[in-house]
């Protein structure tokens, strides 16, 4: 279910191919490293130290590092060394220390990773005490700690398109405590704590908030039942309300939340309610394409992240059945320049046309559906005085302009 990036480094190792063990491929992996985890369920305590190395499993659903409820935590990363884990489960982790089954005072990385059953001091799952933490495409459950339910981070925290559900804190932080850092398309669902529920955030300056969805958390402060923060928060769905460009406050409708399916159904608010500028870089590759500059492609499910234009709330992104509106503009478009190359007489090359269907593309790019609702009703008045001036055939006005009815009616017009 959850997309694998790809772009490995040269050196690679594998278990149990290469050797018995995880921490004995690590003793002998070289900084650069990545060693590759067949399916299986793996127990061993690690710890990474003076290197860079990649972790990475047959997916998250079959490479399971367990602590098997020993009071062991599964990884400890140095403070000078650099790990990324991908696809892999890390579950029934304890410490009474800081972070349940990760403690890092390096930096972590963790793509398509599920966390779930682990309980620690400050980090049930994840506890970041220095450093930098980047989370992408990861899911929470069922963790628990004194503050950061799920996650605490002391350091720079980037947390994107990941879903925390039923985590816990009895402080601060249900699913997220964190000084510094972002929170980018997330969902946050019946997490529970003191203060903050879903999330905490903001202790050492602002933490962004966009694109997220906080609901059903709980704690014992009501006022902060879904956010403690003093940052911005941008184009979220925060249940009881939140201050803030573009939020909103209104039940998301999930396909099903009480089985932890947080997809989206068709006439969700949170469908392009997001803002496409909160969007962020494709830090860790998830398309493999080499451009970690680009806007990130993919949601938690590996499906497209903008699939209508403007991006959704929350982690995953509704996928509509057939082509979205901006390709129906752009076919349009194509439909408009074939009829010129073909020889139908109109205006400066259909320019007058073209011209219309440009404003209905900025309109939608923009998430102005009025505007773009007004652009394509001009665009079919142009093209029904085309129809009766006979510069356009009867069935070429008829198709363009049913089309075009179409269209409008898909943009709630």
């Amino acid at each position: 279910m959850l997309t694998i990036p790809g772009g490995m480094l040269a050196a690679e190792l594998h278990v149990p191919g290469d050797y018995p063990t995880l921490q004995t491929a690590l003793a002998a992996a070289g900084s650069g490293t990545t060693i590759h985890v067949a399916a299986g369920v793996y127990g061993e305590p690690l710890v990474v130290q003076g290197k860079r190395v990649i972790i990475r499993g047959a997916g998250a659903d079959l490479t399971v590092l367990d602590g098997f409820g020993l009071g062991q935590r599964v990884l400890e990363v140095a403070a000078d060394a650099s790990v990324t884990l991908a696809g892999l489960t890390l579950q029934n982790s304890a410490s009474d220390g800081d972070g349940g089954a990760v403690h890092c005072a390096g930096e972590l990385t963790a793509v398509a990773c599920q966390f779930s059953g682990n309980q620690g001091f400050r980090g049930g799952a994840i506890a970041s005490t220095a450093g930098k933490l980047i989370l992408v495409n990861c899911a929470f459950a069922g963790n628990w700690a004194s503050s950061g339910g799920a996650v605490f981070s002391a350091g720079e925290m980037t947390l994107i398109n990941s879903v925390l559900w039923g985590n816990g804190a009895a402080g601060l932080g249900g699913g997220v405590a964190a000084f510094r850092g972002s929170v980018t398309g997330c969902t946050l669902v019946d997490n529970a704590a003191g203060a903050g529920g879903g999330l905490a955030v903001g202790f050492g300056g602002a933490v962004p908030v966009a694109n997220s969805i906080l609901w059903g958390n709980t704690a014992a402060f009501a006022a902060f039942a879904q956010l403690y923060s003093s940052g911005p928060v941008t184009a979220c769905n925060v249940e009881g309300g939140w201050a803030g460009e573009g939020n909103l406050d209104a039940d998301p409708r999930f396909v099903d939340r009480t089985a932890g399916d947080f997809r989206l159904v068709a006439d969700s608010p949170c469908r392009n309610a997001g803002n496409n500028a909160w969007v962020p870089t494709d830090l860790v590759d998830l398309d493999a394409d080499g451009d970690v500059a680009e806007p990130l492609p993919l949601d938690i499910e590996g499906l497209a992240r903008v699939a209508e234009d403007i991006v959704d709330m929350g982690a995953h992104e509704f996928q509509p059945a057939g082509p979205t509106p901006i390709d129906r503009v752009r076919a349009l478009q194509a439909a408009v320049q074939d009829l010129v190359a073909a020889g139908v007489r109109l205006p400066a090359n259909g320019r007058p046309l073209t011209a219309k269907l440009d404003a209905v593309t900025a309109c939608l790019t923009a998430g102005d559906f009025t505007g773009a609702i007004d652009a394509l009703t001009a665009f079919h008045n142009q093209v029904r005085a085309f129809g009766r001036t006979g510069r356009l055939s009867v069935e070429t006005a008829a198709a363009l302009l049913a089309e075009t009815l179409s269209l409008i009616t898909q943009l709630g017009g």
